[in-house]
């Protein structure tokens, strides 16, 4: 038995690699086509694919990506064979799968990881009362440093916040800026424009458009 795994093994074994990979902020992933183990995806690898990560992308997209040069990997190694596997090497990590209640934003978090979130995909937050989900989005980072390097789980918990930062936990979730562009946010460190939403039992749309029937206006706070 063989399997296909969209990390570069031994980093981020387990059930959500992709979305994984994004929330850390890694620059490149890859497939891994991989003996079955006992232990999870701990097998030999017969071959191994690296790819850069856009940092526009979605997990959806890279997993498409990932998919079709897995495809293509295995279809290949059936062809010329697969030849030796050769055992994982390095330190490994482990890709939990990620819960509904951990997609909620924490707009105290900076703009970069809040955006993170978005491109895992199913990242919500509240505004008057009501779940939004936010489906596309594009961070604008100040230019003041984020203070120290956040773990894979410190981007789902606690925010990156820089001492000398001018926001305020109250200004976060705050809204800066809305018309036909979007809606722009206050975060922890740097600002985050909101481009596609979607609303309780509608359709996804543009943020623009969305702020119209919500009557968003500048001071209005995400929650």
């Amino acid at each position: 038995m063989i399997n296909l795994h969209f990390s570069l093994l031994p980093r981020w074994r387990g059930a959500a690699p992709v979305q994984r990979a994004i929330l850390a902020g890694d620059k490149e992933t890859g497939v891994c086509l991989i003996d079955v183990a006992p232990e999870l995806d701990e097998g030999d690898i017969y071959r191994s694919m690296q790819v850069p990560i856009d940092p526009q992308e979605s997990a959806a997209e890279l997993e498409m990506r990932l998919c079709d040069m897995g495809v293509q990997m295995l279809l290949n190694a059936l062809t010329t064979g697969f030849g030796e596997a050769i055992p994982q090497s390095g330190v490994a990590t482990y890709a939990r799968k990620i819960e509904k209640s951990q997609l909620r934003i924490d707009w105290t978090a900076s703009a970069e990881s809040i955006h993170r979130l978005i491109r895992v995909g199913g990242a919500w937050t509240t505004f008057q009362g009501q779940r939004l989900k936010i489906l596309k989005a594009r961070c604008h980072m100040s230019t003041v440093d984020i203070k120290g390097s956040a773990t894979t789980e410190d981007l789902l918990t606690r925010a990156d916040i820089s001492e000398s930062k001018s926001e305020t936990v109250a200004d976060c979730g705050v809204v800066l800026r809305a018309d036909t562009h979007g809606v722009t946010v206050a975060t922890g460190a740097g600002e985050l424009n909101l481009l596609t939403v979607q609303a309780p039992g509608r359709a996804s749309v543009a943020a623009g458009a969305w702020r119209n029937g919500a009557r968003v206006s500048v001071g209005d706070h995400f929650e």
